[in-house]
């Protein structure tokens, strides 16, 4: 139950951009993951993990940047095994935190080939709150690096 507690947490805290809140609740829930161990909930904690780590990378210092990105590393190498098992479930979830590794990397092309990856597969498969989440990060990439798009897809 603590574990599920926690991964609530983290997500709000994620979605209601407070990453560094959802940090700490993805590191208190990862505490008690050995309690989930086969249940799907462990990818959503990956995933999320994942994405809250990204989020606060910019802000860390270069110590915390080391150590947040192997987390990212570690739980990606997870995350492919579990995209090539099952990649209906997990392959745009992969595909979204690349292309947020990438942002924080500075790997602009890379970025945008993930996001717009992890758009088409969350939408091929139905994930259409993993859709949105990835078309909200990808519109805050592109305004970030000053690429502008026009309602219907064009680049202007």
């Amino acid at each position: 139950s603590l574990f599920n507690v926690y991964l609530a947490k983290l997500l709000l805290n994620y979605l209601f951009k407070q990453p560094d809140k959802a940090v700490a609740d993805a590191s208190l829930a990862a505490e008690y993951a050995q309690a989930a161990i086969g249940f799907m909930m462990i990818g959503t904690h990956n995933f999320y993990y994942s994405l809250a780590l990204l989020a606060v990378y910019p802000t860390a210092d270069s110590a915390e940047q080391a150590k947040h990105l192997m987390q990212v590393v570690a739980n990606q190498e997870k995350m492919r095994k579990w995209a090539h098992h099952a990649p209906m479930n997990y392959q745009h979830k992969y595909e979204l935190v690349e292309a947020e590794k990438a942002r924080v990397l500075g790997d602009k092309d890379k970025a945008i080939d993930y996001y717009d990856r992890a758009i088409q597969h969350s939408r091929e498969q139905g994930y259409i709150q993993e859709e949105a989440l990835a078309n909200e990060l990808a519109a805050e990439f592109y305004l970030f690096v000053g690429r502008r798009l026009h309602p219907l897809g064009c680049e202007c």
